[in-house]
């Protein structure tokens, strides 16, 4: 019978980009990504959840957590395995669209005092 843990491995990448003349400048990019840990027979079997062709089979639950780490991160950096940043959708992409907009603050000033003059005796 095979148990199931969920863990998460954080992946970091230096990404180098050139500036200039003057040498390089980098910054680091780190992806979290979900693990199914499994034991079966004696055996750890880590894989990375929704690609459970991505997985490694080691003696201890720190050996595959390891080796997935080390496949995962050298698929980062072979530019196999990306973040990819989606936009928001919905009413949740206005979220702060309009935090300095005049017209809007006066127009929920309007709300409120309407409001407040229907609640009042």
């Amino acid at each position: 019978m095979a148990l199931g843990s969920a863990y998460v491995i954080d992946l970091k990448r230096v990404e180098v980009s050139a500036n200039h003349c003057h040498g390089a400048a980098s910054r680091e990019i780190a992806m979290t990504v979900p693990v199914l840990i499994q034991s079966t027979n004696g055996q750890f079997s880590a894989s990375l959840v929704g690609s459970p062709e991505l997985h490694c089979i080691r003696p201890s639950k720190g050996e595959a957590l390891a080796a997935l780490q080390q496949e995962l991160a050298q698929k980062m950096m072979a530019g196999e395995l990306v973040n990819l940043e989606l936009s928001a959708a919905g009413v949740s992409g206005l979220a702060g669209r309009f935090a300095d907009d005049p017209t809007l603050r006066e127009i929920c000033d309007e709300i409120y005092r309407e409001r407040d003059a229907d609640r009042s005796p």
